[in-house]
Parts: C-alpha cells; sequence; structure tokens
C-alpha cells in the first residue's frame, strides 16, 4: 500500500540515524547494506537494484510487516513555489478548514484556534510535520494548487480542497 510516509536518514559524526519524531534511532553495520538498531527491535537493508536504479529500503520491525521505502530526491522549494501552497483549505469529510501559511519563509498549517504547525518539504508537492504527518498538495489540469491529500497513522489520503 502507498502511503506516503517519510523515513529521513541522517549521518551524523559517522553514524546513520533513521530520524523520527519522537527521537533518532541509531543504526548499526550488521553486514553489507544491512543495519540494525541499537536496541535490536528495527533492521534496515537497501537494496540498490543495480547501477543507475533507484534505492529502495526495507525497515523490519520485529512487531509487524516489513515496510518499503522508495528513495526520492529532498524537495527545496524556493519562496516562489513556496507561495504556491498558500491559501484555506477544506475537508468535507471533517467539516474544518486549514489555513496553509508562509512565516518566516517557512510553510505553516493551522486549524484555528490552534497554534501554526510548521511544515518541512519532503519531496515534490509534500511535507510532513514534527507528528509525522504528511501532506501532498494536488494540482489540477492548470497545474495549479487544488487541495492536499493527508496521510496520518490509519488515515490515508484524507482529501482538503483549496479555496482561496
Amino acid at each position: 500500500m502507498h502511503t506516503d510516509e517519510v523515513l529521513r536518514l541522517l549521518l551524523r559524526e559517522g553514524k546513520l540515524f533513521i530520524a523520527n519524531p519522537e527521537a533518532g534511532v541509531e543504526l548499526v553495520p550488521i553486514g553489507q547494506d544491512r543495519f540494525r538498531s541499537l536496541n535490536g527491535q528495527s533492521e534496515v537493508v537497501f537494496d540498490s537494484k543495480g547501477a543507475g536504479k533507484s534505492v529502495t529500503l526495507s525497515l523490519v520491525n520485529r512487531q509487524s510487516r516489513p515496510e518499503i521505502y522508495s528513495a526520492v530526491p529532498i524537495a527545496m522549494p524556493s519562496p516562489r513555489e513556496l507561495e504556491e501552497y498558500r491559501g484555506d483549505y477544506y475537508s468535507e469529510e471533517l467539516g474544518v478548514v486549514y489555513a496553509v501559511e508562509l512565516q518566516d519563509g517557512k510553510l505553516t498549517m493551522r486549524h484555528r484556534p490552534e497554534p501554526a504547525i510548521a511544515l518541512v518539504p519532503a519531496f515534490a508537492d509534500a511535507f510532513s510535520d514534527a507528528r509525522g504527518r504528511v501532506i501532498r498538495f494536488t494540482r489540477g489540469n492548470s497545474g495549479l494548487v487544488d487541495g492536499y491529500l493527508v496521510n496520518a497513522g490509519r488515515v490515508r489520503h484524507l482529501r482538503f480542497v483549496k479555496r482561496s
């Protein structure tokens, strides 16, 4: 199942980490293209499928089925590109409006009266927040942003439509 879930890897002081909203998880090498978390609960296996092919990562956790991730280029939208996402978005299913705004050159999302939540670029037209939710903006035939889909936990592809 395609979920848009984001798994960020960091290399810090020669050590590989899975960066997640709660805390970084250090990975130690156990073989070629294989790593294990320090607590032994998870294994990570990289597969490059040959020269010039995309890299996949399998995250194997003892309590669940393996999760497969595909490497994608990190998105680095310009201020002009971030401007395209600004607006109010409505979910008919939830009956709520979220405002996507630019604050100090960064994209934020808020549902009044709650405080704004920072959105971090993840991949093309997609952002994640500190809670691990993924917001993937959609575009109509014109190429303009027309809404977004939210993926969070067991919620998949919850649609919000751009109103302004």
